[in-house]
């Protein structure tokens, strides 16, 4: 297959092998030939500073942008598919939300519902975190439909990202990593391609990470200006400790342990003003009541999260490296090697990677480059023991990663070899080399006619268009390699209810339980083509 799914499996193979071919052809014809290279760069160059936008409209350019990118792909592919089990689970957190509930009651039929990642008893919720349901719950609630949430965070990402890169980069260097961003993830990756999230944590990271790079290490400025230049800054802190709290917890307290150190520091060397104190106590203050609180809503118990809840359930998934069996140790070195690769890999590819690793001396001088290297780190060690890994769990770094990559484009850019200036050529080679593989990939966010995911949204999509409720019970005949019964928040009113069939004593009391209705089944091991409906007389 030329295109994997981005939803299911990102970066595809095909992507790497781009990437990796088309820089090392530049790199050869830089080393071989730097003048080809060197003038036509020069001039694209001159005709982009008189291009350069200002600091201000810089961030208003990145969240146009972002939001146009992730818009027209979804005007030209249609709305994202649910595919991934963790889609469902945040599309049904969504809609909770959207009808201002935290959480559902359980159905007295809740076996013939069960879905990975939800609860189904004591009450009908998804177990994650609910900054991404929210956020999907605000498109929901604006345009009908939860793919208007990608819209926002794509763009919203893409200003934090430059806003971030603001405090210590001069023009046009925090519009550079914005583009990177937009490329990498922000538009270009499952993140807001699906609903399977990232976006929020990574935002949160961004907020935080501008914070402490715009935290004065001395009075520069008068009083007043520094105090209300620091609760500003102080206030974006919060914001982006809030959203880490609410979208990768464990992640995100790992982070903000990063940079509660970085603040001490800074402050050891300027202290606080008393407002910032105030505004960091009373923002941690609201963010501790505001998990408590949804804790409450959801399991019932103020130090009980939803996940936790969930494990409690299924306690066979396996979480913990050290759960792996006797073995553990010598897979644990192997799958922490393999995170470090995917996570660099994911978040700047491989231009970037080459840049970073052939200026380091250079970037590691940077004040700011030493401050995103703590927060990765800080990420990337909570990270170790979870044996699961997907590229949005280490999203809190996303702004740390790019800040470093950026650094090393502005040293590579004043390169030069046998005479010549080839930095300019470098670098407008590697975002040559991200369009690329941005526009090879786009196709790959939609599944094809085959998938499963897109036959079970035509079915759905046919049911509604009939007049009158439908009930579907779904067989698995070979199990349950792909789960088609999932639903939304309240069940009993849906126009289209979709039910595993568990025997036919227990379908009858459901079918009972949903009188009036036509009652169909279906067959979810059909093949790659779409399974016939049969209807059938209560």
């Amino acid at each position: 297959m030329l295109f994997e799914h981005a939803s299911y499996a990102f970066p595809s193979e095909w992507i790497i092998l781009l990437d990796a071919l088309l820089t090392l052809a530049v790199a050869l014809l830089l080393w071989l030939r730097p003048q080809m290279l060197a003038r036509p760069a020069r001039a694209l160059g001159r005709r982009a500073r008189r291009l350069a936008l200002g600091p201000r409209s810089s961030l208003v350019a990145l969240l146009v942008l972002g939001a146009a990118g992730t818009g027209v792909l979804i005007a030209i592919h249609g709305p994202p598919l649910a595919r991934i089990p963790d889609e469902k689970s945040y599309l049904l957190a969504a809609d909770t939300f959207a009808h201002g509930r935290l959480a559902n009651p359980s159905h007295p039929a809740h076996e013939h519902f069960v879905t990975a990642h939800v609860l189904h008893e004591p009450i009908y919720a998804s177990k994650y975190p609910p900054a991404q349901g929210m956020l999907l719950a605000l498109g929901q609630g604006l345009t009908g439909h939860p793919a208007a949430g990608l819209v926002l965070s794509s763009a919203l990402l893409c200003w934090a990202i430059g806003w971030a890169l603001a405090a210590t980069l001069p023009a046009p260097w925090p519009l550079i990593g914005g583009l990177l961003a937009l490329l990498r993830f922000a538009v270009g990756s499952y993140w807001n391609q699906s609903y399977w999230g990232g976006s929020i944590a990574a935002i949160g990271g961004a907020l935080v990470l501008g914070a402490l790079l715009r935290l004065p290490t001395r009075a520069e400025a008068s009083r007043a200006e520094t105090s209300r230049a620091r609760i500003g800054h102080a206030l974006f802190l919060v914001t982006g400790l809030a959203l880490l709290a609410h979208s990768r917890p464990v992640e995100g307290l790992s982070f903000a342990i990063g940079a509660a150190g970085i603040l001490f520091w800074s402050w050891s060397r300027c202290r606080p003003t008393r407002g910032v104190l105030l505004t960091l106590v009373f923002g941690n203050v609201l963010i501790i009541a505001s998990i408590v609180g949804y804790n409450l809503g959801v399991t019932g118990r103020a130090l009980t999260f939803p996940h936790q809840l969930h494990a409690s359930q299924f306690p066979e998934y396996v979480h913990f490296v050290w759960q792996l069996g006797p073995g553990w140790p010598a897979e644990t070195a192997a799958l922490w090697g393999r995170k470090l690769a995917f996570t660099f890999y994911f978040f700047l590819g491989t231009g970037p990677i080459l840049a970073l690793l052939l200026m380091s001396r250079t970037v590691i001088q940077d004040r700011a480059a030493r401050i995103a290297i703590i927060l990765s780190f800080m990420t990337l060690l909570a990270l170790m023991p979870i044996r699961p890994y997907h590229a949005h769990y280490p999203a809190p770094l996303a702004a740390a990663l790019v800040l470093l990559a950026v650094l090393a484009l502005r040293a590579l850019a004043t390169c030069r070899w046998r005479g010549h200036l080839i930095g300019p050529a470098a670098v407008t080679a590697i975002f040559a080399i991200q369009l690329a593989s941005f526009l090879h990939q786009t196709p790959a966010h939609r599944p094809d006619a085959t998938d499963w995911a897109r036959q079970r949204a035509e079915i759905h999509q046919q049911l509604l268009a009939s007049p009158g409720q439908d009930l579907l019970l779904v067989d698995y005949p070979n199990g349950r390699p792909d789960s088609w019964v999932w639903n939304d928040a309240d069940l009993d009113a849906s126009e289209v209810v979709w039910a595993e069939s568990l025997g036919e004593t227990r379908d009858r009391e459901l079918i009972a339980q949903f009188a009036n209705r036509r009652v169909w089944r279906i067959d979810a091991s059909f093949g790659p083509e779409r399974p016939p409906l049969r209807e059938i007389r209560p």
